[in-house]
């Protein structure tokens, strides 16, 4: 079974090293992806692709320290399910647990462990990658952990100890200003060591209600990154995401592509406790997040593109989805990745 990656951890870093003069080819010559593809934050690709652009880098020469660049660097229209769900978490160590629970969603080849001590947790992190280990992206993953930490805090981040599973880099005065004094190279396994007050600072734009919401079908992502979901229900999710672009996504549109009745896909989907009404808000709901992360969208473009008939029914379902109008939940969000 092959592994993949979100589109936003591969569009992050396809964008930062064309910026760094790294990469300037077409990112659909490229990768076989259009930008417009990639811009759906539920889209899953190969996670090959991600071996193909540091490939091209290190063969491009690269700088040595390209891992860290890339990590250090948070780019606001480009917030993934995952870190949605951290920029609403309560505090660091609440924002750890989702995220060690749901790296999957980001990268299948990465395993994050968290690991309770006195002092805090240990988050030790490990790879499936099939070229094995690649320096670069191990600082990335890391340098990207603490900056993310500081930026959901509001404050420098610094972790208690830092480990890295290669030889000490001719570049490790860098380390030192990401990660602090105490930094070890040549560890069994890559770990961070956060201590108990940093677990216990505040996230800025924590919300409670949006969190839970989050929750609820991130459950149901992880399920179909996993392949544990139901064949029927991904089919119908499926349909209705391509569906909706052309405004053809309606229960008669769907069963017609599935060759059942409009009854007999009721009825299935009610076997497998759920409906259809269910599956199209969730669809709605994860789309738009993306929309309302950049400024390029207007509510009333946002709500056709959606599939809503009327305005107002796309601000109605969005307050009942997240509990606050569409324009305090992108201003919430410009704020946790500002």
């Amino acid at each position: 079974m092959q592994a993949t990656i979100s589109s936003a951890s591969l569009l992050d870093l396809y964008e930062v090293l064309n910026r760094e003069g790294i990469v300037s080819s077409d990112i659909e010559s490229l990768l076989g992806y259009s930008r417009a593809q990639l811009d759906d934050v539920t889209l899953r690709v190969p996670v090959q692709l991600q071996d193909q652009l540091w490939d091209l880098a290190m063969a491009d020469g690269a700088k040595p320290n390209i891992g860290l660049i890339v990590g250090t660097q948070i780019n606001s229209k480009l917030v993934g399910i995952l870190s949605q769900l951290l920029i609403h978490s309560a505090n660091l160590r609440e924002a750890l647990f989702h995220f060690s629970q749901n790296i999957a969603l980001m990268n299948q080849c990465e395993k994050v462990s968290l690991l309770k001590h006195s002092w805090g947790c240990r988050l030790v992190y490990k790879n499936t990658y099939p070229q094995g280990i690649r320096i670069s992206e191990i600082e990335r993953s890391l340098s990207a952990a603490i900056t993310w930490a500081s930026r959901l805090s509001g404050e420098k981040v610094f972790p208690i100890r830092v480990g890295f599973p290669f030889a000490k880099v001719a570049y490790a005065d860098q380390y030192h200003e990401i990660f602090g004094e105490q930094v070890s190279f040549d560890q069994t396994f890559a770990y961070i060591d956060v201590s108990n007050e940093v677990l216990a600072r505040p996230v800025k734009t924590g919300n409670e209600f949006i969190k839970e919401a989050l929750i609820g079908y991130i459950d149901r992502h992880m399920d179909e990154v996993n392949h544990t979901e139901s064949n029927l229900r991904s089919q119908v999710k499926h349909l209705i995401a391509e569906g909706i672009k052309s405004g053809v996504f309606s229960s008669d549109d769907v069963s017609l592509k599935l060759n059942m009745s409009r009854q007999t896909l009721h009825r299935k989907l009610t076997l497998e406790q759920t409906n259809f009404s269910a599956i199209l808000a969730e669809v709605r709901k994860e789309k738009v997040m993306h929309f309302l992360i950049s400024d390029q969208h207007v509510f009333d473009e946002i709500s056709e593109a959606l599939g809503f008939k009327e305005p107002s029914a796309f601000y109605r379902a969005f307050k009942s989805w997240f509990n606050m109008t569409p324009n305090n939940y992108r201003q919430l969000m410009k704020q946790g990745s500002a």
